[in-house]
């Protein structure tokens, strides 16, 4: 059943309308976004001309443990590789004070509301065509949508609702080559590396605290190709307007790799498998899964190739980071119909070397 608590990111896409208030000043009423106007909310026409510049660090060296790059991917709530980087700390991080990185205007604030308290998401407009969002912070009471912050001015403390501290950077001038880019919002078509705006000797710090291998530090979030079974798919019924949709990751598949070990290919699977009748082990949960050695690079998939099968395994259950591949959860098999459009089903079954498709395998679509 759809529904499934999501991610923080994926809930700001759905929100429609907010109310923020600041000590005792009125109520200020957030614009409202939608498909049509997001780009005027996000990017600032007010703002000066220039270049994205962070002069300093957002939390100290110290208050955090590593960096996690672009391309996280951990469903339903990222079952689409993630658009932000984290900066993961130990819970006895939280109430750390949070700077700014680079002056700006505020454009944007997203209270979230906990039983027990508040956190927060911030948009911060540098110039007309480049700005940063951090989420998980508790913003200052002081601050409010349309205030302009100083670079190195604090905004708040670090969250204790979660055990990582976020940065996304939209950069207008960047448009991510989706194939279909109406199922993605803004942070996604717009997304940067954060890491490289930063002035040295911040930069190399914090690209110092990457946990990846190979040279490139900064990840990657896109990795759609049209005619290619890799990259992001939505199911054939998911609704139009990922903006409307809380649950967006469920109905969301992806093949690609690994955030840490960019040569290990990675199965997100937003939405799992009921059991067929008389077949319990055909059944199959959502998950990020490892998949067999050999396997066909998602970038090797066409239309051409006929029905694939691939294993799907899980983490290993040793204390392990980054985590490896573990004991073996069930096969998926999966056909790509035309260039946009793929016949895929998961099953339980840790034994069989394939399986046939069934009725209740989906389709999905760009």
């Amino acid at each position: 059943m759809k529904g499934k608590i999501v991610g923080l990111v994926v809930a700001v896409l759905a929100l429609t309308l907010v109310f923020l208030t600041i000590g005792g000043r009125e109520k200020e009423e957030a614009p409202v976004l939608n498909q049509d106007n997001w780009q005027e909310v996000f990017f600032d026409q007010s703002l000066p001309e220039g270049t994205l510049e962070f002069t300093f660090l957002p939390v100290d060296l110290n208050d955090f443990h590593y960096i996690t790059p672009l391309g996280n991917m951990n469903p339903p709530g990222h079952t689409a590789p993630t658009d932000h980087i984290y900066f993961v700390h130990e819970w006895q991080s939280a109430g750390k004070p949070v700077y700014a990185p680079a002056g700006g205007k505020i454009l944007w604030i997203q209270p979230f509301e906990w039983p027990d308290g508040v956190e927060h998401s911030v948009t911060i407009g540098v110039t007309k065509t480049c700005s940063y969002y951090m989420i998980h912070l508790v913003l200052d009471e002081n601050l409010r949508v349309g205030d302009y912050v100083q670079a190195g001015q604090r905004l708040g403390v670090i969250s204790r609702y979660a055990a990582a501290f976020d940065l996304g950077v939209m950069n207008r001038n960047l448009l991510q080559p989706f194939v279909n880019p109406k199922r993605y919002g803004y942070t996604q078509l717009y997304g940067d590396s954060p890491l490289k705006y930063f002035v040295e000797p911040y930069r190399s710090q914090l690209y110092a605290k990457v946990i990846r291998e190979g040279e490139d530090k900064d990840g990657k979030f896109c990795y759609d190709q049209r005619g290619k079974l890799i990259g992001t798919w939505v199911e054939e019924n998911a609704p139009p307007d990922p903006f409307k949709v809380p649950n967006w990751g469920d109905y969301q598949l992806t093949f690609a790799y690994d955030v840490y070990r960019p040569t290990l290919i990675r199965i997100s699977l937003g939405e799992g498998f009921l059991a067929l009748p008389g077949d319990p082990l055909s059944l199959l949960g959502p998950g990020l899964y490892f998949v067999q050695d050999g396997a066909i690079p998602p970038e090797n998939v066409t239309p051409a190739s006929g029905k694939v099968t691939y294993y799907l395994y899980g983490e290993s259950s040793k204390v392990e980071f980054p985590p490896v591949k573990g004991e073996r959860r069930g096969l998926l098999i999966v056909q790509m119909l035309s260039e946009d459009r793929i016949k895929v089903e998961a099953f339980g079954d840790t034994s069989s070397t394939t399986r046939e498709f069934t009725s209740r395998a989906r389709i999905y679509v760009r």
